[in-house]
């Protein structure tokens, strides 16, 4: 009887220093919960269009579904991306470029028009930066917080965002904010199919 009463005390001890410590977060420079303003970004999963199909990326989509950016956005974008900064950037697929706190993309080769990415009502015209690598895009806001838009070196019909981040990957409502006073910051996107393309990895290769 004796262990077991030790063992509860025990429990409740942890219990208890838990619940002081506030919950655990893999990403600590956010300390503010969920978002209230795009309370549907925190939730599992990723939010997109109405057009969103969610099947198996197709690398060869087109930019149809996507409506055309107005004439002024259009004269205003670059006709092609060259370099990589917090306003414009590239994948093998897609060029992306920021305009009045819209995200746009047109063909990376160049020669079609820019389109308008489809956002969530709450980052409409909010968004400030952006960076892109391979199949991952991040944008931040005003306040620097994080949003991931998924199958970015796909077609549109399969793009979708969302704020979660952190352990698991993107499991943590919290989400991440790029910290504050920092000159700049970076995407670099490590694909899952990386172990097939390892020489060593490979047999015969």
């Amino acid at each position: 009887m004796n262990v077991a009463r030790r063992v509860l005390r025990v429990g409740l001890a942890l219990v208890a220093t838990c619940a002081a410590a506030g919950p655990a977060h893999a990403d600590s420079a956010n300390v503010d919960g969920p978002l209230d303003s795009c309370t549907q970004l925190a939730l599992p999963g990723l939010v997109g269009p109405p057009m969103s199909i969610y099947t198996p990326p197709n690398p060869g989509g087109g930019l149809g579904p996507l409506a055309l950016a107005a004439g002024d956005v259009q004269a205003r974008l670059p006709q092609h991306v060259d370099l990589r900064g917090e306003g414009q950037g590239f994948n093998d697929q897609w060029a992306y470029a920021l305009d009045g706190g819209n995200l746009y993309v047109t063909a990376a080769a160049g020669g079609e028009p820019w389109r308008q990415v489809w956002l969530s009502g709450c980052l409409a015209g909010k968004l400030t930066a952006f960076s892109v690598d391979g199949n991952a895009l991040m944008a931040t806001d005003a306040s620097g917080r994080l949003y991931t838009m998924g199958n970015a070196a796909h077609g549109p019909e399969t793009w979708a965002w969302t704020s979660r981040f952190g352990s698991p990957i993107w499991q943590s409502p919290f989400g991440q904010r790029v910290r504050a006073g920092s000159r700049a910051w970076s995407l670099s996107w490590l694909d899952n199919r990386i172990p097939t393309m390892i020489p060593s990895l490979r047999p015969g290769y």
